[in-house]
């Protein structure tokens, strides 16, 4: 299965480029799943695909840029998904790596999984830290 990912930080050297911008519609045309974190939802919504979804950012943009999200449905959430686009908050990062693992298949055979790495990520697990290391013969 085919990913594209559209990275976050400061997108205004790739903002304007027009052969990424194709990209972008090709991948969203061929239903490939898209994820895009932090500002990176910026250059989704450029493109055009952002129109009638739903999503979320973390973009800071120049004025002359907010007509680029009109159409579109911001929603304030770590992740959104819609449909094959997934985007996130940079604080969503786990949740968004854990989204794109479970649409890869990745958690196919086991789906307790994702929810089991999501938690020791966030360090919401059961593990006493305090004995990590402890070899007992």
């Amino acid at each position: 299965m085919t990913v594209f990912l559209m990275p976050g930080g400061n997108c205004e050297s790739v903002i304007d480029n027009k052969e990424l911008g194709e990209i972008i519609v090709k991948a969203n045309e061929k239903k490939l799943i898209i994820g895009a974190i932090c500002s990176g939802p910026l250059n989704l919504a450029k493109a055009g695909i952002l129109k009638g979804r739903s999503y979320t950012h973390a973009a800071i943009y120049l004025q002359e840029l907010a007509h680029v999200w009109d159409g579109g449905n911001f929603v304030k959430e770590n992740v959104v998904i819609d449909g094959n686009i997934i985007t996130a908050q940079p604080h969503g990062h786990i949740d968004f790596a854990i989204e794109l693992g479970k649409r890869l298949g990745l958690f196919e055979k086991n789906p307790g999984e994702a929810a089991g790495y999501r938690n020791y990520l966030k360090g919401e697990c059961a593990v006493d830290w305090s004995k990590i290391g402890v070899y007992k013969e």
